[in-house]
């Protein structure tokens, strides 16, 4: 039978304003560690080996460079981008004179100016207003009542 706990328990003796919530570790220590312990899965004759190593002094293989070899080539491939970029001189906001004025072109950042920001009606000619007309006369029916059955 179950019986209840007993006052020497921990539970008694820990004040119950000090306790923290109970969640998921999360942290940098919560991490797996890189390498794997193997001493759940090597056989008695590997962990010979490996004391025998030891007591030698040859150092254990890791699988570090395994690891690191993704980010030595991402990093590797980074370079050789810029020294590219570098050495042909292109950037594709250089290529074209007229983007770069349309992007430093910030309303923001400037005095108001009537034309640039009004976008004035008289800009438009009569086949623009037409076809602005004809594509306006149809959104009436995209905000319709839909009938179903």
């Amino acid at each position: 039978m179950l019986q209840p706990p007993s006052h020497s328990d921990w539970s008694s003796k820990v004040d119950p304003t000090q306790l923290r919530n109970r969640k998921f570790n999360t942290g940098k220590s919560a991490t797996a560690p890189k390498n794997m312990d193997s001493s759940w899965v090597e056989t008695p004759e590997e962990r010979m080996r490996r004391l025998q190593d030891t007591v030698m002094g040859v150092a254990a293989s890791t699988n570090q460079p395994e690891d690191n070899k993704g980010a030595t080539k991402a990093k590797l491939m980074e370079d050789q981008i810029k020294r590219y970029k570098d050495m042909t001189g292109k950037n594709s906001r250089l290529e074209t004179p007229g983007q770069a004025e349309k992007e430093d072109d910030d309303p923001s950042t400037r005095a108001f100016d009537r034309e640039k920001d009004m976008a004035v009606a008289s800009k438009i000619s009569s086949a623009q207003r037409r076809e602005m007309v004809k594509k306006a006369a149809d959104y009436n029916t995209r905000f319709t009542k839909g009938n179903f059955l």
